[in-house]
């Protein structure tokens, strides 16, 4: 096996271990966090019994039905249902990051902005995220059937990240057609959108209506608005400007991750007012932003966007620790 590979595999072993160990012990380490706490309530009924209405009340179906697996043909104790959890998603994770260019920074860049956010507090978003990014990786290779049991497992998993998986399996010829001037045009009518919407709790009205999930975490959100002039906006903003300017020197990969984070950074600006589903729509596009710019320009055009994002990976990291408020 070659000394750079041998290099990564190592690596990413090591890294495993110590990121599912802090995963799995985070209430030793750090306490329980609230979603924490519903978390493991949850699992505690499912354990119970299960019913049609617990399938559609709480979490979507695909999390009710592998908690009540783990917790009735398993056996496993909450404990052990988050370790495997752990397991799962970041492995996942890694094995993905393992298939990219640069899975090193990949994975350090995942680490330092998102690990401490998904692993440790949205589980349920985490594991999803880690379906998706399994099925986006099969889609890659042409392995359509594999490809789409893990994409609708990860969208029954967590429904938000139907439109991160939308965006990955975008036409070919779609993306390569697309030119600059088209992009000016979609940017222009995203700030049209903006313009006529502004406000997006109507939107969250209505389908809170039919969706209890999302009626739970508007009653839960509490701390009022989010603040859109902020660090985590005026970088995200940016690298979209700049990575405007690099389009056609884009792969076709990359052109995916660019156009779902131009997309996700609007609908960030329609729901500041609803700050639990604009933080989630942050963080999709936050692993978007990093496959765009580490998988689609050349080693010496990737550098000022490469550096833009550990700047913002290790402020971020610096932000949950020490519980500022510089990015929201």
């Amino acid at each position: 096996m070659p000394i750079n590979k041998c290099y990564i595999l190592l690596t990413f072993s090591l890294a495993l271990v110590v990121l599912v160990m802090l995963a799995s012990f985070q209430e030793a380490l750090f306490g329980l966090d609230p979603d924490d706490i519903n978390y493991k309530i949850f699992y505690e009924n499912v354990s119970k019994s299960i019913s049609f209405e617990l399938i559609l009340s709480r979490f979507e179906p695909g999390y009710t039905l592998y908690a009540y697996f783990m917790a009735n043909a398993v056996g496993a104790s909450y404990e052990e249902f988050v370790l495997v959890s752990a397991i799962l998603s970041i492995s996942i994770k890694l094995y993905c990051f393992a298939k990219l260019k640069r899975p090193v920074i990949v994975a350090a860049l995942y680490l330092f902005s998102l690990f401490f956010m998904l692993e440790l507090v949205q589980v349920r978003f985490a594991l999803s995220l880690s379906f998706a990014l399994l099925g986006v990786e099969l889609w890659r290779r042409s392995q359509t059937t594999a490809s789409i049991i893990f994409l609708f497992l990860a969208a029954s998993v967590h429904y938000s990240v139907v439109i991160f998986i939308a965006f990955s399996v975008l036409p070919h010829i779609f993306l390569q057609a697309l030119n600059r001037k088209h992009i000016l045009i979609f940017l222009t009518s995203m700030i049209g959108l903006l313009a006529i919407i502004r406000d997006g709790s109507f939107v969250v009205d209505y389908v809170s209506s039919y969706n209890p999930l999302i009626r739970t975490y508007l009653l839960n959100q509490g701390g009022g608005d989010l603040n859109p002039i902020n660090a985590q906006s005026l970088l995200f903003s940016l690298l979209i400007i700049l990575g405007l300017f690099k389009w056609n020197n884009m792969t076709i990969f990359a052109r995916r991750y660019y156009l779902f984070s131009l997309f996700s950074l609007s609908l960030y600006f329609v729901f500041l007012n609803s700050p639990v589903i604009a933080s989630r729509v942050i963080e999709a596009s936050t692993i978007a932003q990093i496959y765009w710019v580490t998988q689609g320009l050349g080693r010496s055009r990737a550098g000022v966007e490469i550096i833009l994002l550990t700047f913002f990976s290790l402020f971020r990291f610096l932000d949950l620790l020490i519980f500022t408020e510089l990015f929201i």
